[in-house]
């Protein structure tokens, strides 16, 4: 997201990186992004679109990060192939087991993927931005509009 960002500001900017960091949370970072956007991208509907889908793939990416980064884990030794995850908030009170995760290699795997996508997904928009040779008769463009996930966000 901040390759991103940089890069609508015209690429190589320092300071435009120190702004991105300086923003707390991923909401104010994606709404600088979208804003950014909207102006550089104004008279370029179809990429304008492209790159709000990758936002709300981040987004919806965010939340599995968040879990994995700040809820609370655990074991079992009733699970012994699985990690336990619970949100901190619920452990105020008696435990529910409603509330706790089971979480396999396979669930992890699924993350890692669905990062990996999105970073792609980024990475091919920078190539857009800055005018890469890729993106000849737009075919980069072509490729991301036709990824499922972003499919999916452009309806």
């Amino acid at each position: 997201m901040l390759g991103l960002f940089v890069e609508l500001l015209g690429g190589g900017n320092s300071l435009a990186t120190e702004v991105f960091l300086s923003l707390d949370g991923q909401a104010a970072k994606s709404a600088a992004i979208n804003a950014a956007a909207t102006s550089v991208l104004k008279d370029r509907d179809a990429e304008l679109r492209v790159l709000r889908a990758i936002i709300a793939i981040a987004k919806t990416n965010e939340k599995d990060r968040n879990k994995l980064a700040h809820w609370t884990w655990g074991d079992s030794p009733d699970l012994p192939d699985a990690l336990l995850l619970i949100d901190p908030r619920t452990t105020v009170h008696e435990l529910d087991r409603s509330d706790v995760y089971v979480y396999k290699a396979q669930d992890f795997k699924g993350i890692a993927e669905a990062n990996n996508r999105l970073c792609g997904y980024g990475l091919r928009f920078r190539f857009i931005l800055g005018g890469h040779p890729a993106n000849h008769e737009g075919r980069l463009l072509a490729k991301l509009q036709a990824e499922q996930e972003i499919q999916q966000r452009l309806r």
